[in-house]
């Protein structure tokens, strides 16, 4: 890939990156390791960047295809079983506090609960910072 493509992905990207990294934490936990969730969306982003008409709506763009690849994680996923301690054992290793990691996951689970849209809206406004 292009030197120039790589700048101005970054440009744009480095700005939003911390929000975007807790944006997509939020989104994935107990479904997909965050990582991989930035990953593969930071992947799918850089290959569409030129289609992306307003290089300033990076990120609303990035939260749709993290989305969709969690609804289509979610879709695979019902077909086989998985245990959520991977997703615990995370939040202890970046909290350092088994306490609050365990808050964290009890609000991260009764977020799931809520309607989709205020899901969006707590993610986006109080885990986010948006």
């Amino acid at each position: 890939m292009s030197k120039a493509k790589q700048s101005e992905f970054m440009a744009f990207y480095e700005p939003i990156h911390e929000g975007f990294v807790r944006f997509c934490s939020a989104k994935s936990f107990g479904i997909m390791d965050t990582e991989d969730l930035v990953q593969e969306t930071i992947a799918v982003t850089y290959e569409k960047f030129e289609k992306v008409r307003d290089k300033k709506a990076l990120l609303g763009f990035m939260m749709s295809v993290a989305n969709n690849l969690v609804n289509s994680h979610l879709r695979r996923k019902k077909f086989k079983g998985e245990c959520s301690d991977n997703a615990m054992n995370q939040l202890e290793a970046l909290t350092q506090n088994p306490e609050m990691a365990l808050d964290i996951a009890f609000l991260y689970r009764q977020i799931q609960k809520l309607p989709k849209k205020a899901q969006d809206a707590l993610l986006l406004f109080e885990i986010s910072g948006f």
